[in-house]
């Protein structure tokens, strides 16, 4: 069977496992990124055991992406004079899900599957050819072919478009555009060394806390629902990431700005505002005053469709999602994984076939993660509006109960690799049958 060529669009998180998933495969790989020199921003990010397992299965080392494990979760009360710990929720995710629950630093797994993507050695296709500065202008579902802007025109056997919460692909799927929307709710990002915060004696407490049963994660919470933090350790535990998190008041209007630079004062006046101790505020003095980000969070109702003729859209791209489960990348790299199975041993007339099954694996349960996520406060209570979505979308005796850590559980031990070789298998013996069934009536015919 000869390889299929393959364009992805996007070399993030999403178009770089779906590479490495499509190199593994067997098939011959073209990625198109618009920026000269794309490189990931940003800080940690949570890799939940439904995330690690295919990264593992795609060959990505996270002991060399210096990935953190994760034992648990803990819940603060940060508000008071001794910032109290609530009952603790462990997490044993090897045992319980046969895959850790790790943290990672974005630009560490970016790293990482870009250098599986490249290496040489990997068995399967051909090394990943990575074409920067290549800006795409137009899709073409039916004839496999991407129009750039400089109007050079390329064709593939399969096109994925993983450019992200600003691509417009999906046009070409649907027929009309449905651009993702700013919600209310912003978060400032910042990171401080380990040894920085264990050196402050007002710090050191609270990150000994953290520490004196294996790496823990931690949610700050303070007075009211509508201002906490999250924290993370990433990169071998050398580093603390820090996320404030801010739902703007219903009479306010979000900035139509995605992401930009924010300062140690923005984050400082939050926590001052929500009564958070000062030895939590001390956190923030303990960052680098040029080391903030202020990311606002888009979200989009779930498409009709993600797929059509040989373009599909995955990722942000497809099903862009608030963090509140923490699936937003977890669910991109599930879509590469799954997109790897299905086209294993695939021909180019198979193609659109093959990513129907794709669609009807993923679109279902990427609905749920963005509908789940609809929190309406930082406390991870849903709205009845999406309580109703989800029931609409997931059988009665398949639904979980829609509680955080129910959510968390239905997430974490999803096997979206074992579940698609699976279907495809399934539904290839389904068209066996079919097949068979043609050909004797055929024969009975002609005889």
């Amino acid at each position: 069977m000869p390889p299929l060529n393959v364009i992805v669009v996007g070399a993030g998180i999403g178009g770089l496992a779906a590479s490495v998933a499509m190199r593994k495969a067997g098939h011959n790989v073209l990625v198109l990124e618009k920026d000269p020199s794309k490189r990931e921003i940003g800080y940690a990010i949570s890799v939940p055991p439904n995330c690690s397992r295919v990264l593992r299965s795609l060959g990505i080392d996270l002991q060399r992406a210096r990935a953190t494990q994760w034992n648990g979760l803990d819940y603060i009360r940060a508000d008071r004079n001794r910032p109290e710990t609530l009952p603790r929720r462990y997490i044993k995710a090897e045992d319980m899900y046969g895959a850790p629950h790790l943290c990672c630093h974005r630009v560490d797994l970016h790293e990482a599957l870009r250098e599986k993507a490249l290496d040489p050695t990997v068995v399967g296709g051909p090394p990943v050819t990575i074409r920067e500065g290549a800006r795409v202008a137009e899709f073409d579902p039916e004839r496999g072919s991407v129009k750039l802007q400089n109007g050079e025109v390329l064709y593939a056997d399969l096109i994925v478009a993983a450019d992200g919460i600003r691509s417009k692909a999906h046009k070409w799927i649907l027929g009309e555009e449905r651009p993702a929307e700013l919600t209310k709710l912003r978060s400032i990002r910042f990171i401080v060394a380990t040894e920085t915060l264990l050196k402050n004696p007002k710090t050191k407490p609270l990150i000994e806390n953290l520490h004196n049963e294996g790496t823990r994660a931690a949610v700050w919470i303070g007075q009211s629902d509508k201002i906490g933090i999250f924290q993370s350790p990433c990169r071998d535990n050398t580093l603390q990431n820090f996320v404030i998190y801010d739902i703007a008041d219903a009479n306010q209007t979000p900035s139509t700005d995605w992401i930009k630079k924010a300062d140690r004062k923005m984050a400082l006046e939050l926590l001052q505002r929500e009564g958070f101790d000062d030895s939590v505020q001390e956190i923030v003095r303990c960052s680098n005053e040029y080391d903030f980000y202020l990311w606002k969070v888009g979200d989009r109702d779930p498409l009709p469709a993600l797929q059509s003729g040989k373009l599909l859209v995955l990722g942000d791209a497809a099903h862009p999602m608030r963090p509140d489960h923490g699936q937003g990348a977890s669910q991109a790299v599930e879509d590469a994984g799954v997109l790897g199975v299905m086209m294993e041993n695939a021909s180019g007339p198979e193609v659109p076939g093959r990513l129907r099954m794709w669609e009807a694996l993923r679109r279902p349960r990427v609905a749920v993660a963005q509908l789940c996520s609809r929190a309406e406060t930082l406390s991870f209570e849903m709205a009845e509006e999406n309580i109703q979505k989800v029931q609409a979308l997931v059988p009665p005796d398949q639904l979980p109960e829609l509680t955080r850590a129910e959510l968390f559980h239905s997430f974490f031990k999803y096997d979206c690799l074992a579940e698609a070789r699976r279907f495809l298998n399934e539904q290839m013996k389904i068209t066996k049958s079919l097949d068979d069934r043609f050909w004797k009536t055929v024969l009975s015919e002609t005889w």
